[in-house]
């Protein structure tokens, strides 16, 4: 008869150290057992004094191998102290089992420092060396709080220039930085690193800027200055040039000034320290001084004043003395009395010229009157209404009723035209082209009346004592009708 016999676990050791942050489903142990029923399967189960445990380690049924968890990692600064728990695993061949247990230790293990961001910035104006840049917050991360961590500084060949707090991480120029010497940058990236006990560092990278100072006040070469103006001076002559200096470069903008004088009403500055004239000439005659106060200041609101005497001097002019001779008289000279005494004995006495009577005085003219203009009429526009051809015909005195001219008699273009018969009336007989008077060629045939054609196309009318007289003449140009009355 066979008889089934128990599986015995043979490997379990008192027990074993596990290091926190392992990767994810690690072997960490292989537990074994023998059964001398080779045949029986041996299953695997595991179970721990602590709950928190079953999350971290688990244990394959067929194998006997313990893995860590394959979600949760091992985190010794997370877990109950202590950090230790009883593992009982058991192996059963279905009808019998073993168990035992192991302790499980878990091992702290150092971690990296960690910066939350991998730029930072800090900035400040320049000064004297030790002077530092506000704090910095890092917000350096490390598991292991315990642990102690240092900082350094590395800014490339301005390191020199900074200094850090190994504990804090503040950085400080190392000695007097000052930008006014054209030399020292206003703006320095630097890699700062921590680092643990155990040598385990993270760096990032800080850029420092270095903001410009009004260190120094605005001064000027000398302590006053004079100033002479001539009164004939014109508006807007610059007298002088005045100007202040500093150790601050302007290409900061603190070297730079504007001026202004008090009082201001004779004289005035421009913003390069110019100094002009406002209005001097009503002191043409009279000698003056001013003291008025030229002040300089920068941006940054830094002055300085000096005074500056101005002296308007008397316009005075030198006129030359001038040289004109005395008079000559006739008796100057006794030479000359020597032939005028016998002139006077000799010489006729002059005889006196008649005096003119005085010009009547010519009335002041009296300017005529102006005359007097009437104002223009206005122009009054009248608007006659064209009449109807109806209107025109019916008017005697309009032009359509006017003769119209008569053409020239015996006109050589004419000659030739042929005469039109009178109506019901026979032509002509004969028809003379070189006649010029009104000569009678015929008779009237018909006997109706006494009328005739003459040689000149002309229609004449006898009267009763067998006088001609002529009614019309043809126009044949005009009148195509042939009608006669």
């Amino acid at each position: 008869m066979d008889i089934n016999n128990d599986p015995v676990l043979t490997n379990l050791p008192d027990s074993i150290n596990v290091l926190e942050n392992l990767p994810l489903a690690t072997s960490i142990f292989q537990a074994s057992a023998n059964d001398t029923d080779s045949s029986d399967p041996k299953v695997f189960r595991a179970s721990f004094d602590k709950e928190w445990a079953a999350q971290y380690f688990t244990v394959n049924s067929s194998t006997g191998i313990v893995y860590t968890s394959s979600l949760d990692n091992i985190n010794y600064e997370v877990l109950p102290s202590p950090p230790s728990f009883l593992m009982y695993i058991t192996v059963t061949d279905g009808k019998w089992y073993d168990t035992d247990h192991l302790s499980v230790q878990i091992q702290n293990v150092n971690e990296h420092p960690v910066f939350s961001q991998t730029h930072y910035s800090s900035s400040r104006t320049e000064g004297a060396g030790g002077s530092s840049f506000p704090t910095i917050r890092y917000e350096v991360s490390d598991p292991d709080s315990a642990d102690t961590k240092t900082h350094s500084l590395d800014c490339g060949s301005d390191t020199n220039r900074f200094s850090i707090s190994s504990s804090t991480g503040t950085i400080s120029f190392q000695g007097d930085y000052n930008l006014d010497d054209g030399v020292s940058p206003s703006e320095v990236n630097c890699t700062v690193t921590v680092t643990d006990a155990d040598g385990l560092s993270d760096n990032c990278t800080v850029t420092l800027h270095v903001r410009h100072d009004n260190e120094f006040t605005p001064a000027f070469a000398q302590a006053s200055y004079s100033v002479t103006v001539q009164s004939y001076e014109i508006t807007g002559q610059i007298v002088q040039t005045i100007q202040a200096v500093d150790q601050d470069l302007s290409s900061h903008g603190h070297g730079k000034y504007s001026y202004s004088l008090a009082p201001n009403d004779r004289f005035d500055v421009l913003q390069n320290g110019s100094i002009y004239v406002k209005n001097v000439t009503d002191l043409y005659d009279t000698a003056a001084t001013f003291t008025l106060s030229l002040t300089a200041t920068d941006q940054a609101g830094s002055s300085a004043s000096v005074p500056v005497v101005v002296t308007v001097p008397r316009y005075a002019t030198t006129i030359a003395p001038s040289y004109v001779d005395r008079p000559y008289y006739f008796l100057d000279k006794s030479t000359d009395m020597a032939w005028f005494i016998p002139a006077l004995v000799v010489l006729p006495k002059p005889k006196a010229l008649p005096m003119e009577k005085p010009k009547p005085k010519e009335p002041p003219m009296k300017p005529k009157p102006a005359k007097e203009r009437s104002a223009p009429k206005p122009e009054i526009k009248h608007w006659t209404r064209v009449r109807t051809p109806a209107e025109e015909r019916a008017d005697l005195s309009s032009p359509v009723h006017r003769e119209r001219p008569q053409p020239t008699k015996n006109r050589n273009s004419e000659r030739f035209i042929p005469i039109p018969a009178k109506p019901y009336s026979p032509p002509p007989s004969y028809s003379s082209p070189t006649a010029d008077t009104f000569t009678l060629l015929s008779r009237d045939y018909s006997g109706a009346d006494q009328s005739t054609f003459i040689g000149d196309r002309g229609y004449i009318e006898f009267d009763a004592q067998n006088r001609p007289q002529e009614r019309k003449t043809y126009e044949f140009w005009t009148d195509m009708t042939n009608e006669y009355v």
